[in-house]
């Protein structure tokens, strides 16, 4: 387990956001049967996240891998609930299934540096900023094609902001809002020494680290 606990990294965009509008448990209650309001356009393996259910049954929230796709308004998860949630709403992302996850926050003393723009310190809390490097083994998706789809796939939100899961949970601050990441570089690199790229590692930045505003408090 790591330090954000069993479940791998997510990433998501920040807008787009689809209606659900039917939860039914799976058999044994281990799995949960979703109906969205409109298409998904989810597939199995995708990683799909689930906000703004409330109630006994708000654990479901957060990054899921969907487990299969019944039709276009329907797909399954793995989760237990007691229950039947309801509202809330889906947005669909990339799930790094086989991936490994190393994170970097900042030093206690590094939050007591003075600005370097008024002299005054900020009101900075350790966590505000950090790093995420996110190691992708493309090689593991088990043909080129499917690597090179992965690829493309996660090429489409490089530098742009996204709602990173580090484990099931998104990124918030104390007030509960989301914190979105800075997809900061993407390097694909050689490492099982194959004849292409088979590995790519993503770095995601806490985009309070760009906030200059925060040295102006």
């Amino acid at each position: 387990m790591s330090f954000f606990g069993e479940k791998k990294p997510a990433i998501y965009p920040t807008s787009g956001a689809i209606n659900i509008s039917a939860f039914t448990g799976g058999g044994g209650g281990t799995t949960e049967i979703i109906d969205t309001a409109s298409a998904h356009s989810l597939s199995a393996g995708d990683g799909v996240l689930i906000q703004g259910v409330t109630g006994a049954t708000s654990s479901i929230n957060g990054s899921h891998k969907v487990l299969s796709v019944t039709d276009a308004d329907t797909f399954v998860i793995t989760h237990t609930i007691v229950g039947t949630p309801a509202s809330g709403n889906i947005t669909k992302g990339i799930y790094f299934t086989n991936s490994k996850i190393n994170y970097d926050f900042v030093e206690p003393d590094q939050l007591n540096y003075r600005s370097v723009i008024n002299g005054s310190r900020t009101n900075t809390h350790l966590g505000d900023y950090g790093t995420f490097k996110v190691t992708v083994f493309l090689w593991r998706a088990g043909t080129t094609a499917l690597a090179k789809a992965l690829l493309t796939a996660i090429y489409a939100y490089y530098h742009t902001n996204v709602i990173f899961c580090p484990n099931q949970l998104p990124i918030k601050d104390s007030d509960s809002n989301l914190v979105y990441c800075y997809f900061k570089e993407m390097k694909p690199f050689y490492y099982k020494n194959l004849r292409a790229y088979d590995a790519v590692e993503l770095t995601f930045e806490i985009n309070k680290y760009h906030d200059v505003s925060k040295l102006l408090l």
